[in-house]
């Protein structure tokens, strides 16, 4: 029995488990889990700060917020629809100044045998302008 003033109580995890490794070694039992075919990451020397102190140190902690979402109603007055969205073709409009549109109806379509995107538009309004490149819908 340990004394009152020489007796420590080290509750630590890594204590409890020197301790246990050390008497599992007395006993002649090893590690049966060497893991010896481990690699340094290629990063390590990128990773030496955590990623809570970097934020405060770089000053960005008091943007981490989670900002609640709020819906609001905002009146568009026009839009331009791009017809061409990506490297496939581009799309072939289905309409022509003057046509009412609905908010998500179709406004140009897939080339025959092509890659492209369907657009839609994305207001309800009238078709005021169609070129070669884009579609004007105002509302």
């Amino acid at each position: 029995m340990c004394e009152l003033y020489s007796c420590v109580v080290d509750l630590s995890a890594r204590s409890l488990f020197n301790y246990i490794k050390a008497e599992l070694a007395k006993s002649g039992i090893k590690n049966p889990h060497n893991r010896k075919e481990l690699k340094v990451n290629e990063f390590r020397d990128f990773r030496k700060v955590p990623v809570d102190r970097l934020e405060k140190r770089l000053e960005i902690d008091k943007y981490h917020d989670i900002t609640p979402l709020s819906e609001f109603k905002m009146a568009v007055p026009q839009v331009k629809l791009y017809l061409s969205q990506h490297l496939g073709a581009p799309a072939v409009p289905i309409v022509k100044p003057g046509d009412a549109v609905a908010a998500g109806a179709a406004v140009a379509e897939i080339p025959e045998g092509k890659l492209g995107a369907r657009l839609h538009s994305s207001i309800r309004g009238t078709v005021s302008e169609v070129t070669d490149s884009y579609i004007m819908v105002k509302s």
